[in-house]
């Protein structure tokens, strides 16, 4: 049976965002991707290696909005909306599938932990070109070091989504979110 890998991978995207690894089963995994149990592992080898790509193309989709978010408009309304909108709504309750599988997987499996760090790792770089176009605008104190803020922005958001998944509101994490963004006010 033919399918498109993209839309397959895609929908392995949003299960496995979804339901997290360990509580899709290969067959379920299957069936919510729209393919057969043999095109499966034919075509993706195993559930943990079908994560690794479902990882990778999740965070293509989330470096590529970021950069697609902020042209055009100022550096910090772009950080101050993020930020707000992952205290309010977290994916619509997902939160992060970067951070879900890092906490989920990480700590057991080298491989997966191997896969969220790069993905850390690209994330921080489209903060880091964010932080830098902020800073030649103006926007951002350019004192700091932008792959470092970069990196604590990422640290900070991982952080912001696992609080919000616990079940702090938006508006106790106001004061959180007005700190990070202040340390990088002009």
């Amino acid at each position: 049976m033919e399918f498109d890998r993209g839309d397959a991978v895609a929908r392995a995207v949003d299960a496995f965002w979804e339901c997290g690894y360990g509580a899709l089963s290969a067959n379920e995994l299957a069936e919510r991707m729209k393919i057969g149990k043999s095109s499966f592992y034919n075509t993706f080898g195993s559930k943990a290696e079908l994560l690794q790509e479902a990882v990778a193309s999740y965070t293509k989709l989330k470096t590529a909005a970021l950069q697609h978010a902020v042209r055009g408009r100022n550096v910090m309304d772009v950080l101050r909306a993020l930020l707000r909108d992952v205290a309010k709504r977290n994916d619509d309750g997902r939160g992060c599938l970067l951070v879900n599988t890092a906490v989920e997987l990480s700590r057991h499996d080298v491989d997966i932990a191997s896969t969220t760090r790069a993905g850390f790792e690209a994330m921080a770089k489209a903060f880091e070109a964010l932080i830098v176009a902020g800073q030649q605008a103006g926007e951002i104190r350019t004192d700091l070091d932008a792959k470092n803020q970069a990196r604590i922005l990422i640290t900070s958001i991982a952080g912001l989504r696992v609080m919000v998944q616990s079940g702090f509101s938006a508006m106790e994490m106001r004061p959180f979110i007005d700190t990070i963004l202040a340390s990088m006010s002009i």
